[in-house]
């Protein structure tokens, strides 16, 4: 059996068509980074920051208002309707762990959200729509 040798240079690119790809490749990665865009903007959420919702709901003496808030920003933000929010972005947002419970049981009784605690761990919270 005779050893056999393969011409690798048969699989090689050519320079013109490296370009070829290179651009189809470019054009692909703008046209995702538009589709991406355009989604998020078509999807916006309401245009507050943090602070202001923190503010505003402080001075209307609504924290479980601002619980909810946090949950809809969340949900939004991460795209999908079973959240966490960790004890550390509650306090970010001036929520203690106090208010954050009582909200979270009321909630829970009015049917807007579900709740799935366990010890340790963040609460995980899903939005009910219907």
């Amino acid at each position: 059996m005779e050893d056999e040798f393969i011409d690798l240079s048969a699989f090689q690119i050519s320079p013109e068509d490296q370009a070829k790809i290179a651009a189809i490749q470019r054009d692909e990665a703008a046209k995702r980074k538009g589709a991406i865009r355009r989604r998020r903007q078509d999807d916006l959420f309401v245009q507050i920051t943090h602070q202001d919702a923190i503010a505003g709901f402080a001075a209307l003496d609504c924290p479980f208002a601002l619980v909810w808030c946090a949950l809809l920003y969340r949900e939004w933000a991460e795209k999908r309707s079973a959240v966490r929010l960790p004890t550390a972005l509650l306090r970010s947002w001036g929520i203690n762990r106090w208010t954050w419970g009582r909200a979270l049981a009321r909630l829970e009784e009015a049917g807007l959200v579900t709740v799935e605690r366990r010890p340790g761990r963040a609460a995980r919270v899903t939005l009910v729509r219907g």
